[in-house]
């Protein structure tokens, strides 16, 4: 029922791609990861062969058809007997069905179904991954927007402050390296705008592939990040990752379906039944009158080579069971590893950017106000400028990459508990 659910939801976003509208402009992240699960063909691939897993199990394990047998009995040399004659010709009609024992059948179907379930599942992890990814590319394309505007805004006070030396220089209040370091820290940041720019090219082309549009397609600008708050303790996303995680419910059904191979395979050494019914009709002659019959019949196989592989068979499907807990196990394990991590990562970032947004860039801002006055009136050297400039710029730097590392962490963690926060 979980499969079927997951492949009901993925139908429909694939039904919505159809009518996908234009990206939204400001472009979010979550509107971004939406637009890929509709459009992105591995999500579609999920979904299809999630239904493939689930239409082969629905047939799994069904018995053989009938088989039916219409038989002539005629007199020597296929000819019929002529009249008088002591032979009787006539018809024999059988029915006969192969009847596998129930054990064989059950635990058939209940392989198939949890495979079919593992399938399911990993339709789901897919679209986590896309989702995952869909917000990874938006932060890249964010941040190279974010650095280029910093970089563009250095610029131009570079260029201000190079003004204000050369004016000194001509006064002969300064050196003339001041306004020569002022116009290379300027041309510096113009070759650090360049950079941002190709940095930006760079993510809007990953987001157009995962969009499945053109490389130069132009996309909306990207809107702030939201404000985000985990609202689970380590402890509740612990068990979220271990019950929601599409990794960890897929290996735990590959579990159940290597534990149903495993018991059929020792049903195997039931052997099989068959049950027939016939009747037979014989023609009328001239000594004896027509007559007809029915007679019903049961056969079962005689296990004498059975036994040669089938404790082979056995074996190698314990040992797979046995892997596949293995499997299952390391999977819990592995996401509750990447929780830890994660809520680690993001309650650090949280710290760090209330400590720059109320302290480092108010500071820094003030810092360079003051420094930029002074230098303008000569009351500060130009050293103390550049070094309260590159300050700040490093500041407001780090606030981005933080922000960056913080939601890439809250995407990360959106596929390792199975939920999206936004």
């Amino acid at each position: 029922m979980r499969a079927r659910a997951t492949i009901a939801l993925a139908l429909a976003w694939a039904a919505a791609a159809a009518a996908a509208a234009e990206l939204p402009s400001p472009l979010t992240a979550g509107a971004l990861a939406d637009e890929v699960l509709a459009a992105n063909p591995m999500a579609a691939a999920a979904v299809a062969e999630a239904r493939a897993a689930d239409r082969t199990a629905a047939a799994t394990a069904l018995w053989p058809d009938p088989m039916f047998m219409a038989e002539r009995m005629l007199g020597p040399g296929g000819a019929e007997p002529p009249p008088g004659s002591v032979l009787m010709p006539g018809w024999d009609f059988r029915l006969r069905q192969e009847i596998p024992l129930p054990g064989k059948n059950v635990y058939d179907r209940r392989a198939a179904a949890a495979g079919a379930r593992a399938a399911g599942e990993d339709a789901a992890r897919t679209r986590a991954m896309l989702v995952e990814e869909a917000k990874h590319a938006y932060l890249e394309l964010w941040a190279a927007a974010r650095m280029r505007g910093l970089a563009d805004r250095q610029r131009e006070l570079w260029a201000d402050y190079e003004r204000v030396a050369t004016a000194r220089y001509a006064a002969g209040a300064a050196p003339q390296a001041e306004a020569l370091r002022a116009q290379v820290e300027r041309l510096r940041m113009a070759n650090q705008v360049l950079g941002y720019e190709a940095a930006e090219a760079a993510a809007s082309a990953r987001v157009n592939a995962l969009l499945g549009r053109a490389a130069g397609d132009a996309l909306p600008p990207a809107g702030e990040l939201p404000e985000v708050t985990i609202p689970y303790t380590l402890d509740e996303l612990y068990a979220k990752a271990v019950a929601q995680n599409p990794g960890v419910r897929a290996a735990e059904e590959r579990l159940a379906a290597a534990r149903a191979m495993r018991t059929a395979e020792a049903w195997r050494y039931a052997p099989d039944v068959a049950a027939g019914v016939g009747y037979t009709r014989m023609d009328a002659s001239t000594m004896v009158p027509a007559e007809a019959a029915w007679s019903v019949s049961a056969e079962v196989a005689v296990p004498i080579f059975i036994t040669l592989g089938q404790s082979r068979m056995r074996a190698a499907a314990t040992a797979d069971a046995d892997a596949m807990a293995a499997d299952a196990a390391d999977a819990r394990n592995r996401a509750r590893r990447d929780v830890g991590r994660l809520y680690a990562a993001i309650t650090a970032a949280d710290k760090q950017l209330e400590l720059y947004r109320d302290g480092l860039l108010p500071q820094a801002e003030a810092a360079v106000r003051g420094a930029a006055a002074g230098y303008a009136a000569g009351s500060v050297d130009f050293i103390m400028l550049l070094e309260t400039q590159m300050t700040q710029y490093q500041n407001q730097m780090e606030y981005v990459d933080v922000q960056m590392k913080k939601h890439e962490a809250v995407a990360t963690l959106e596929a390792a508990v199975g939920e999206r926060f936004y």
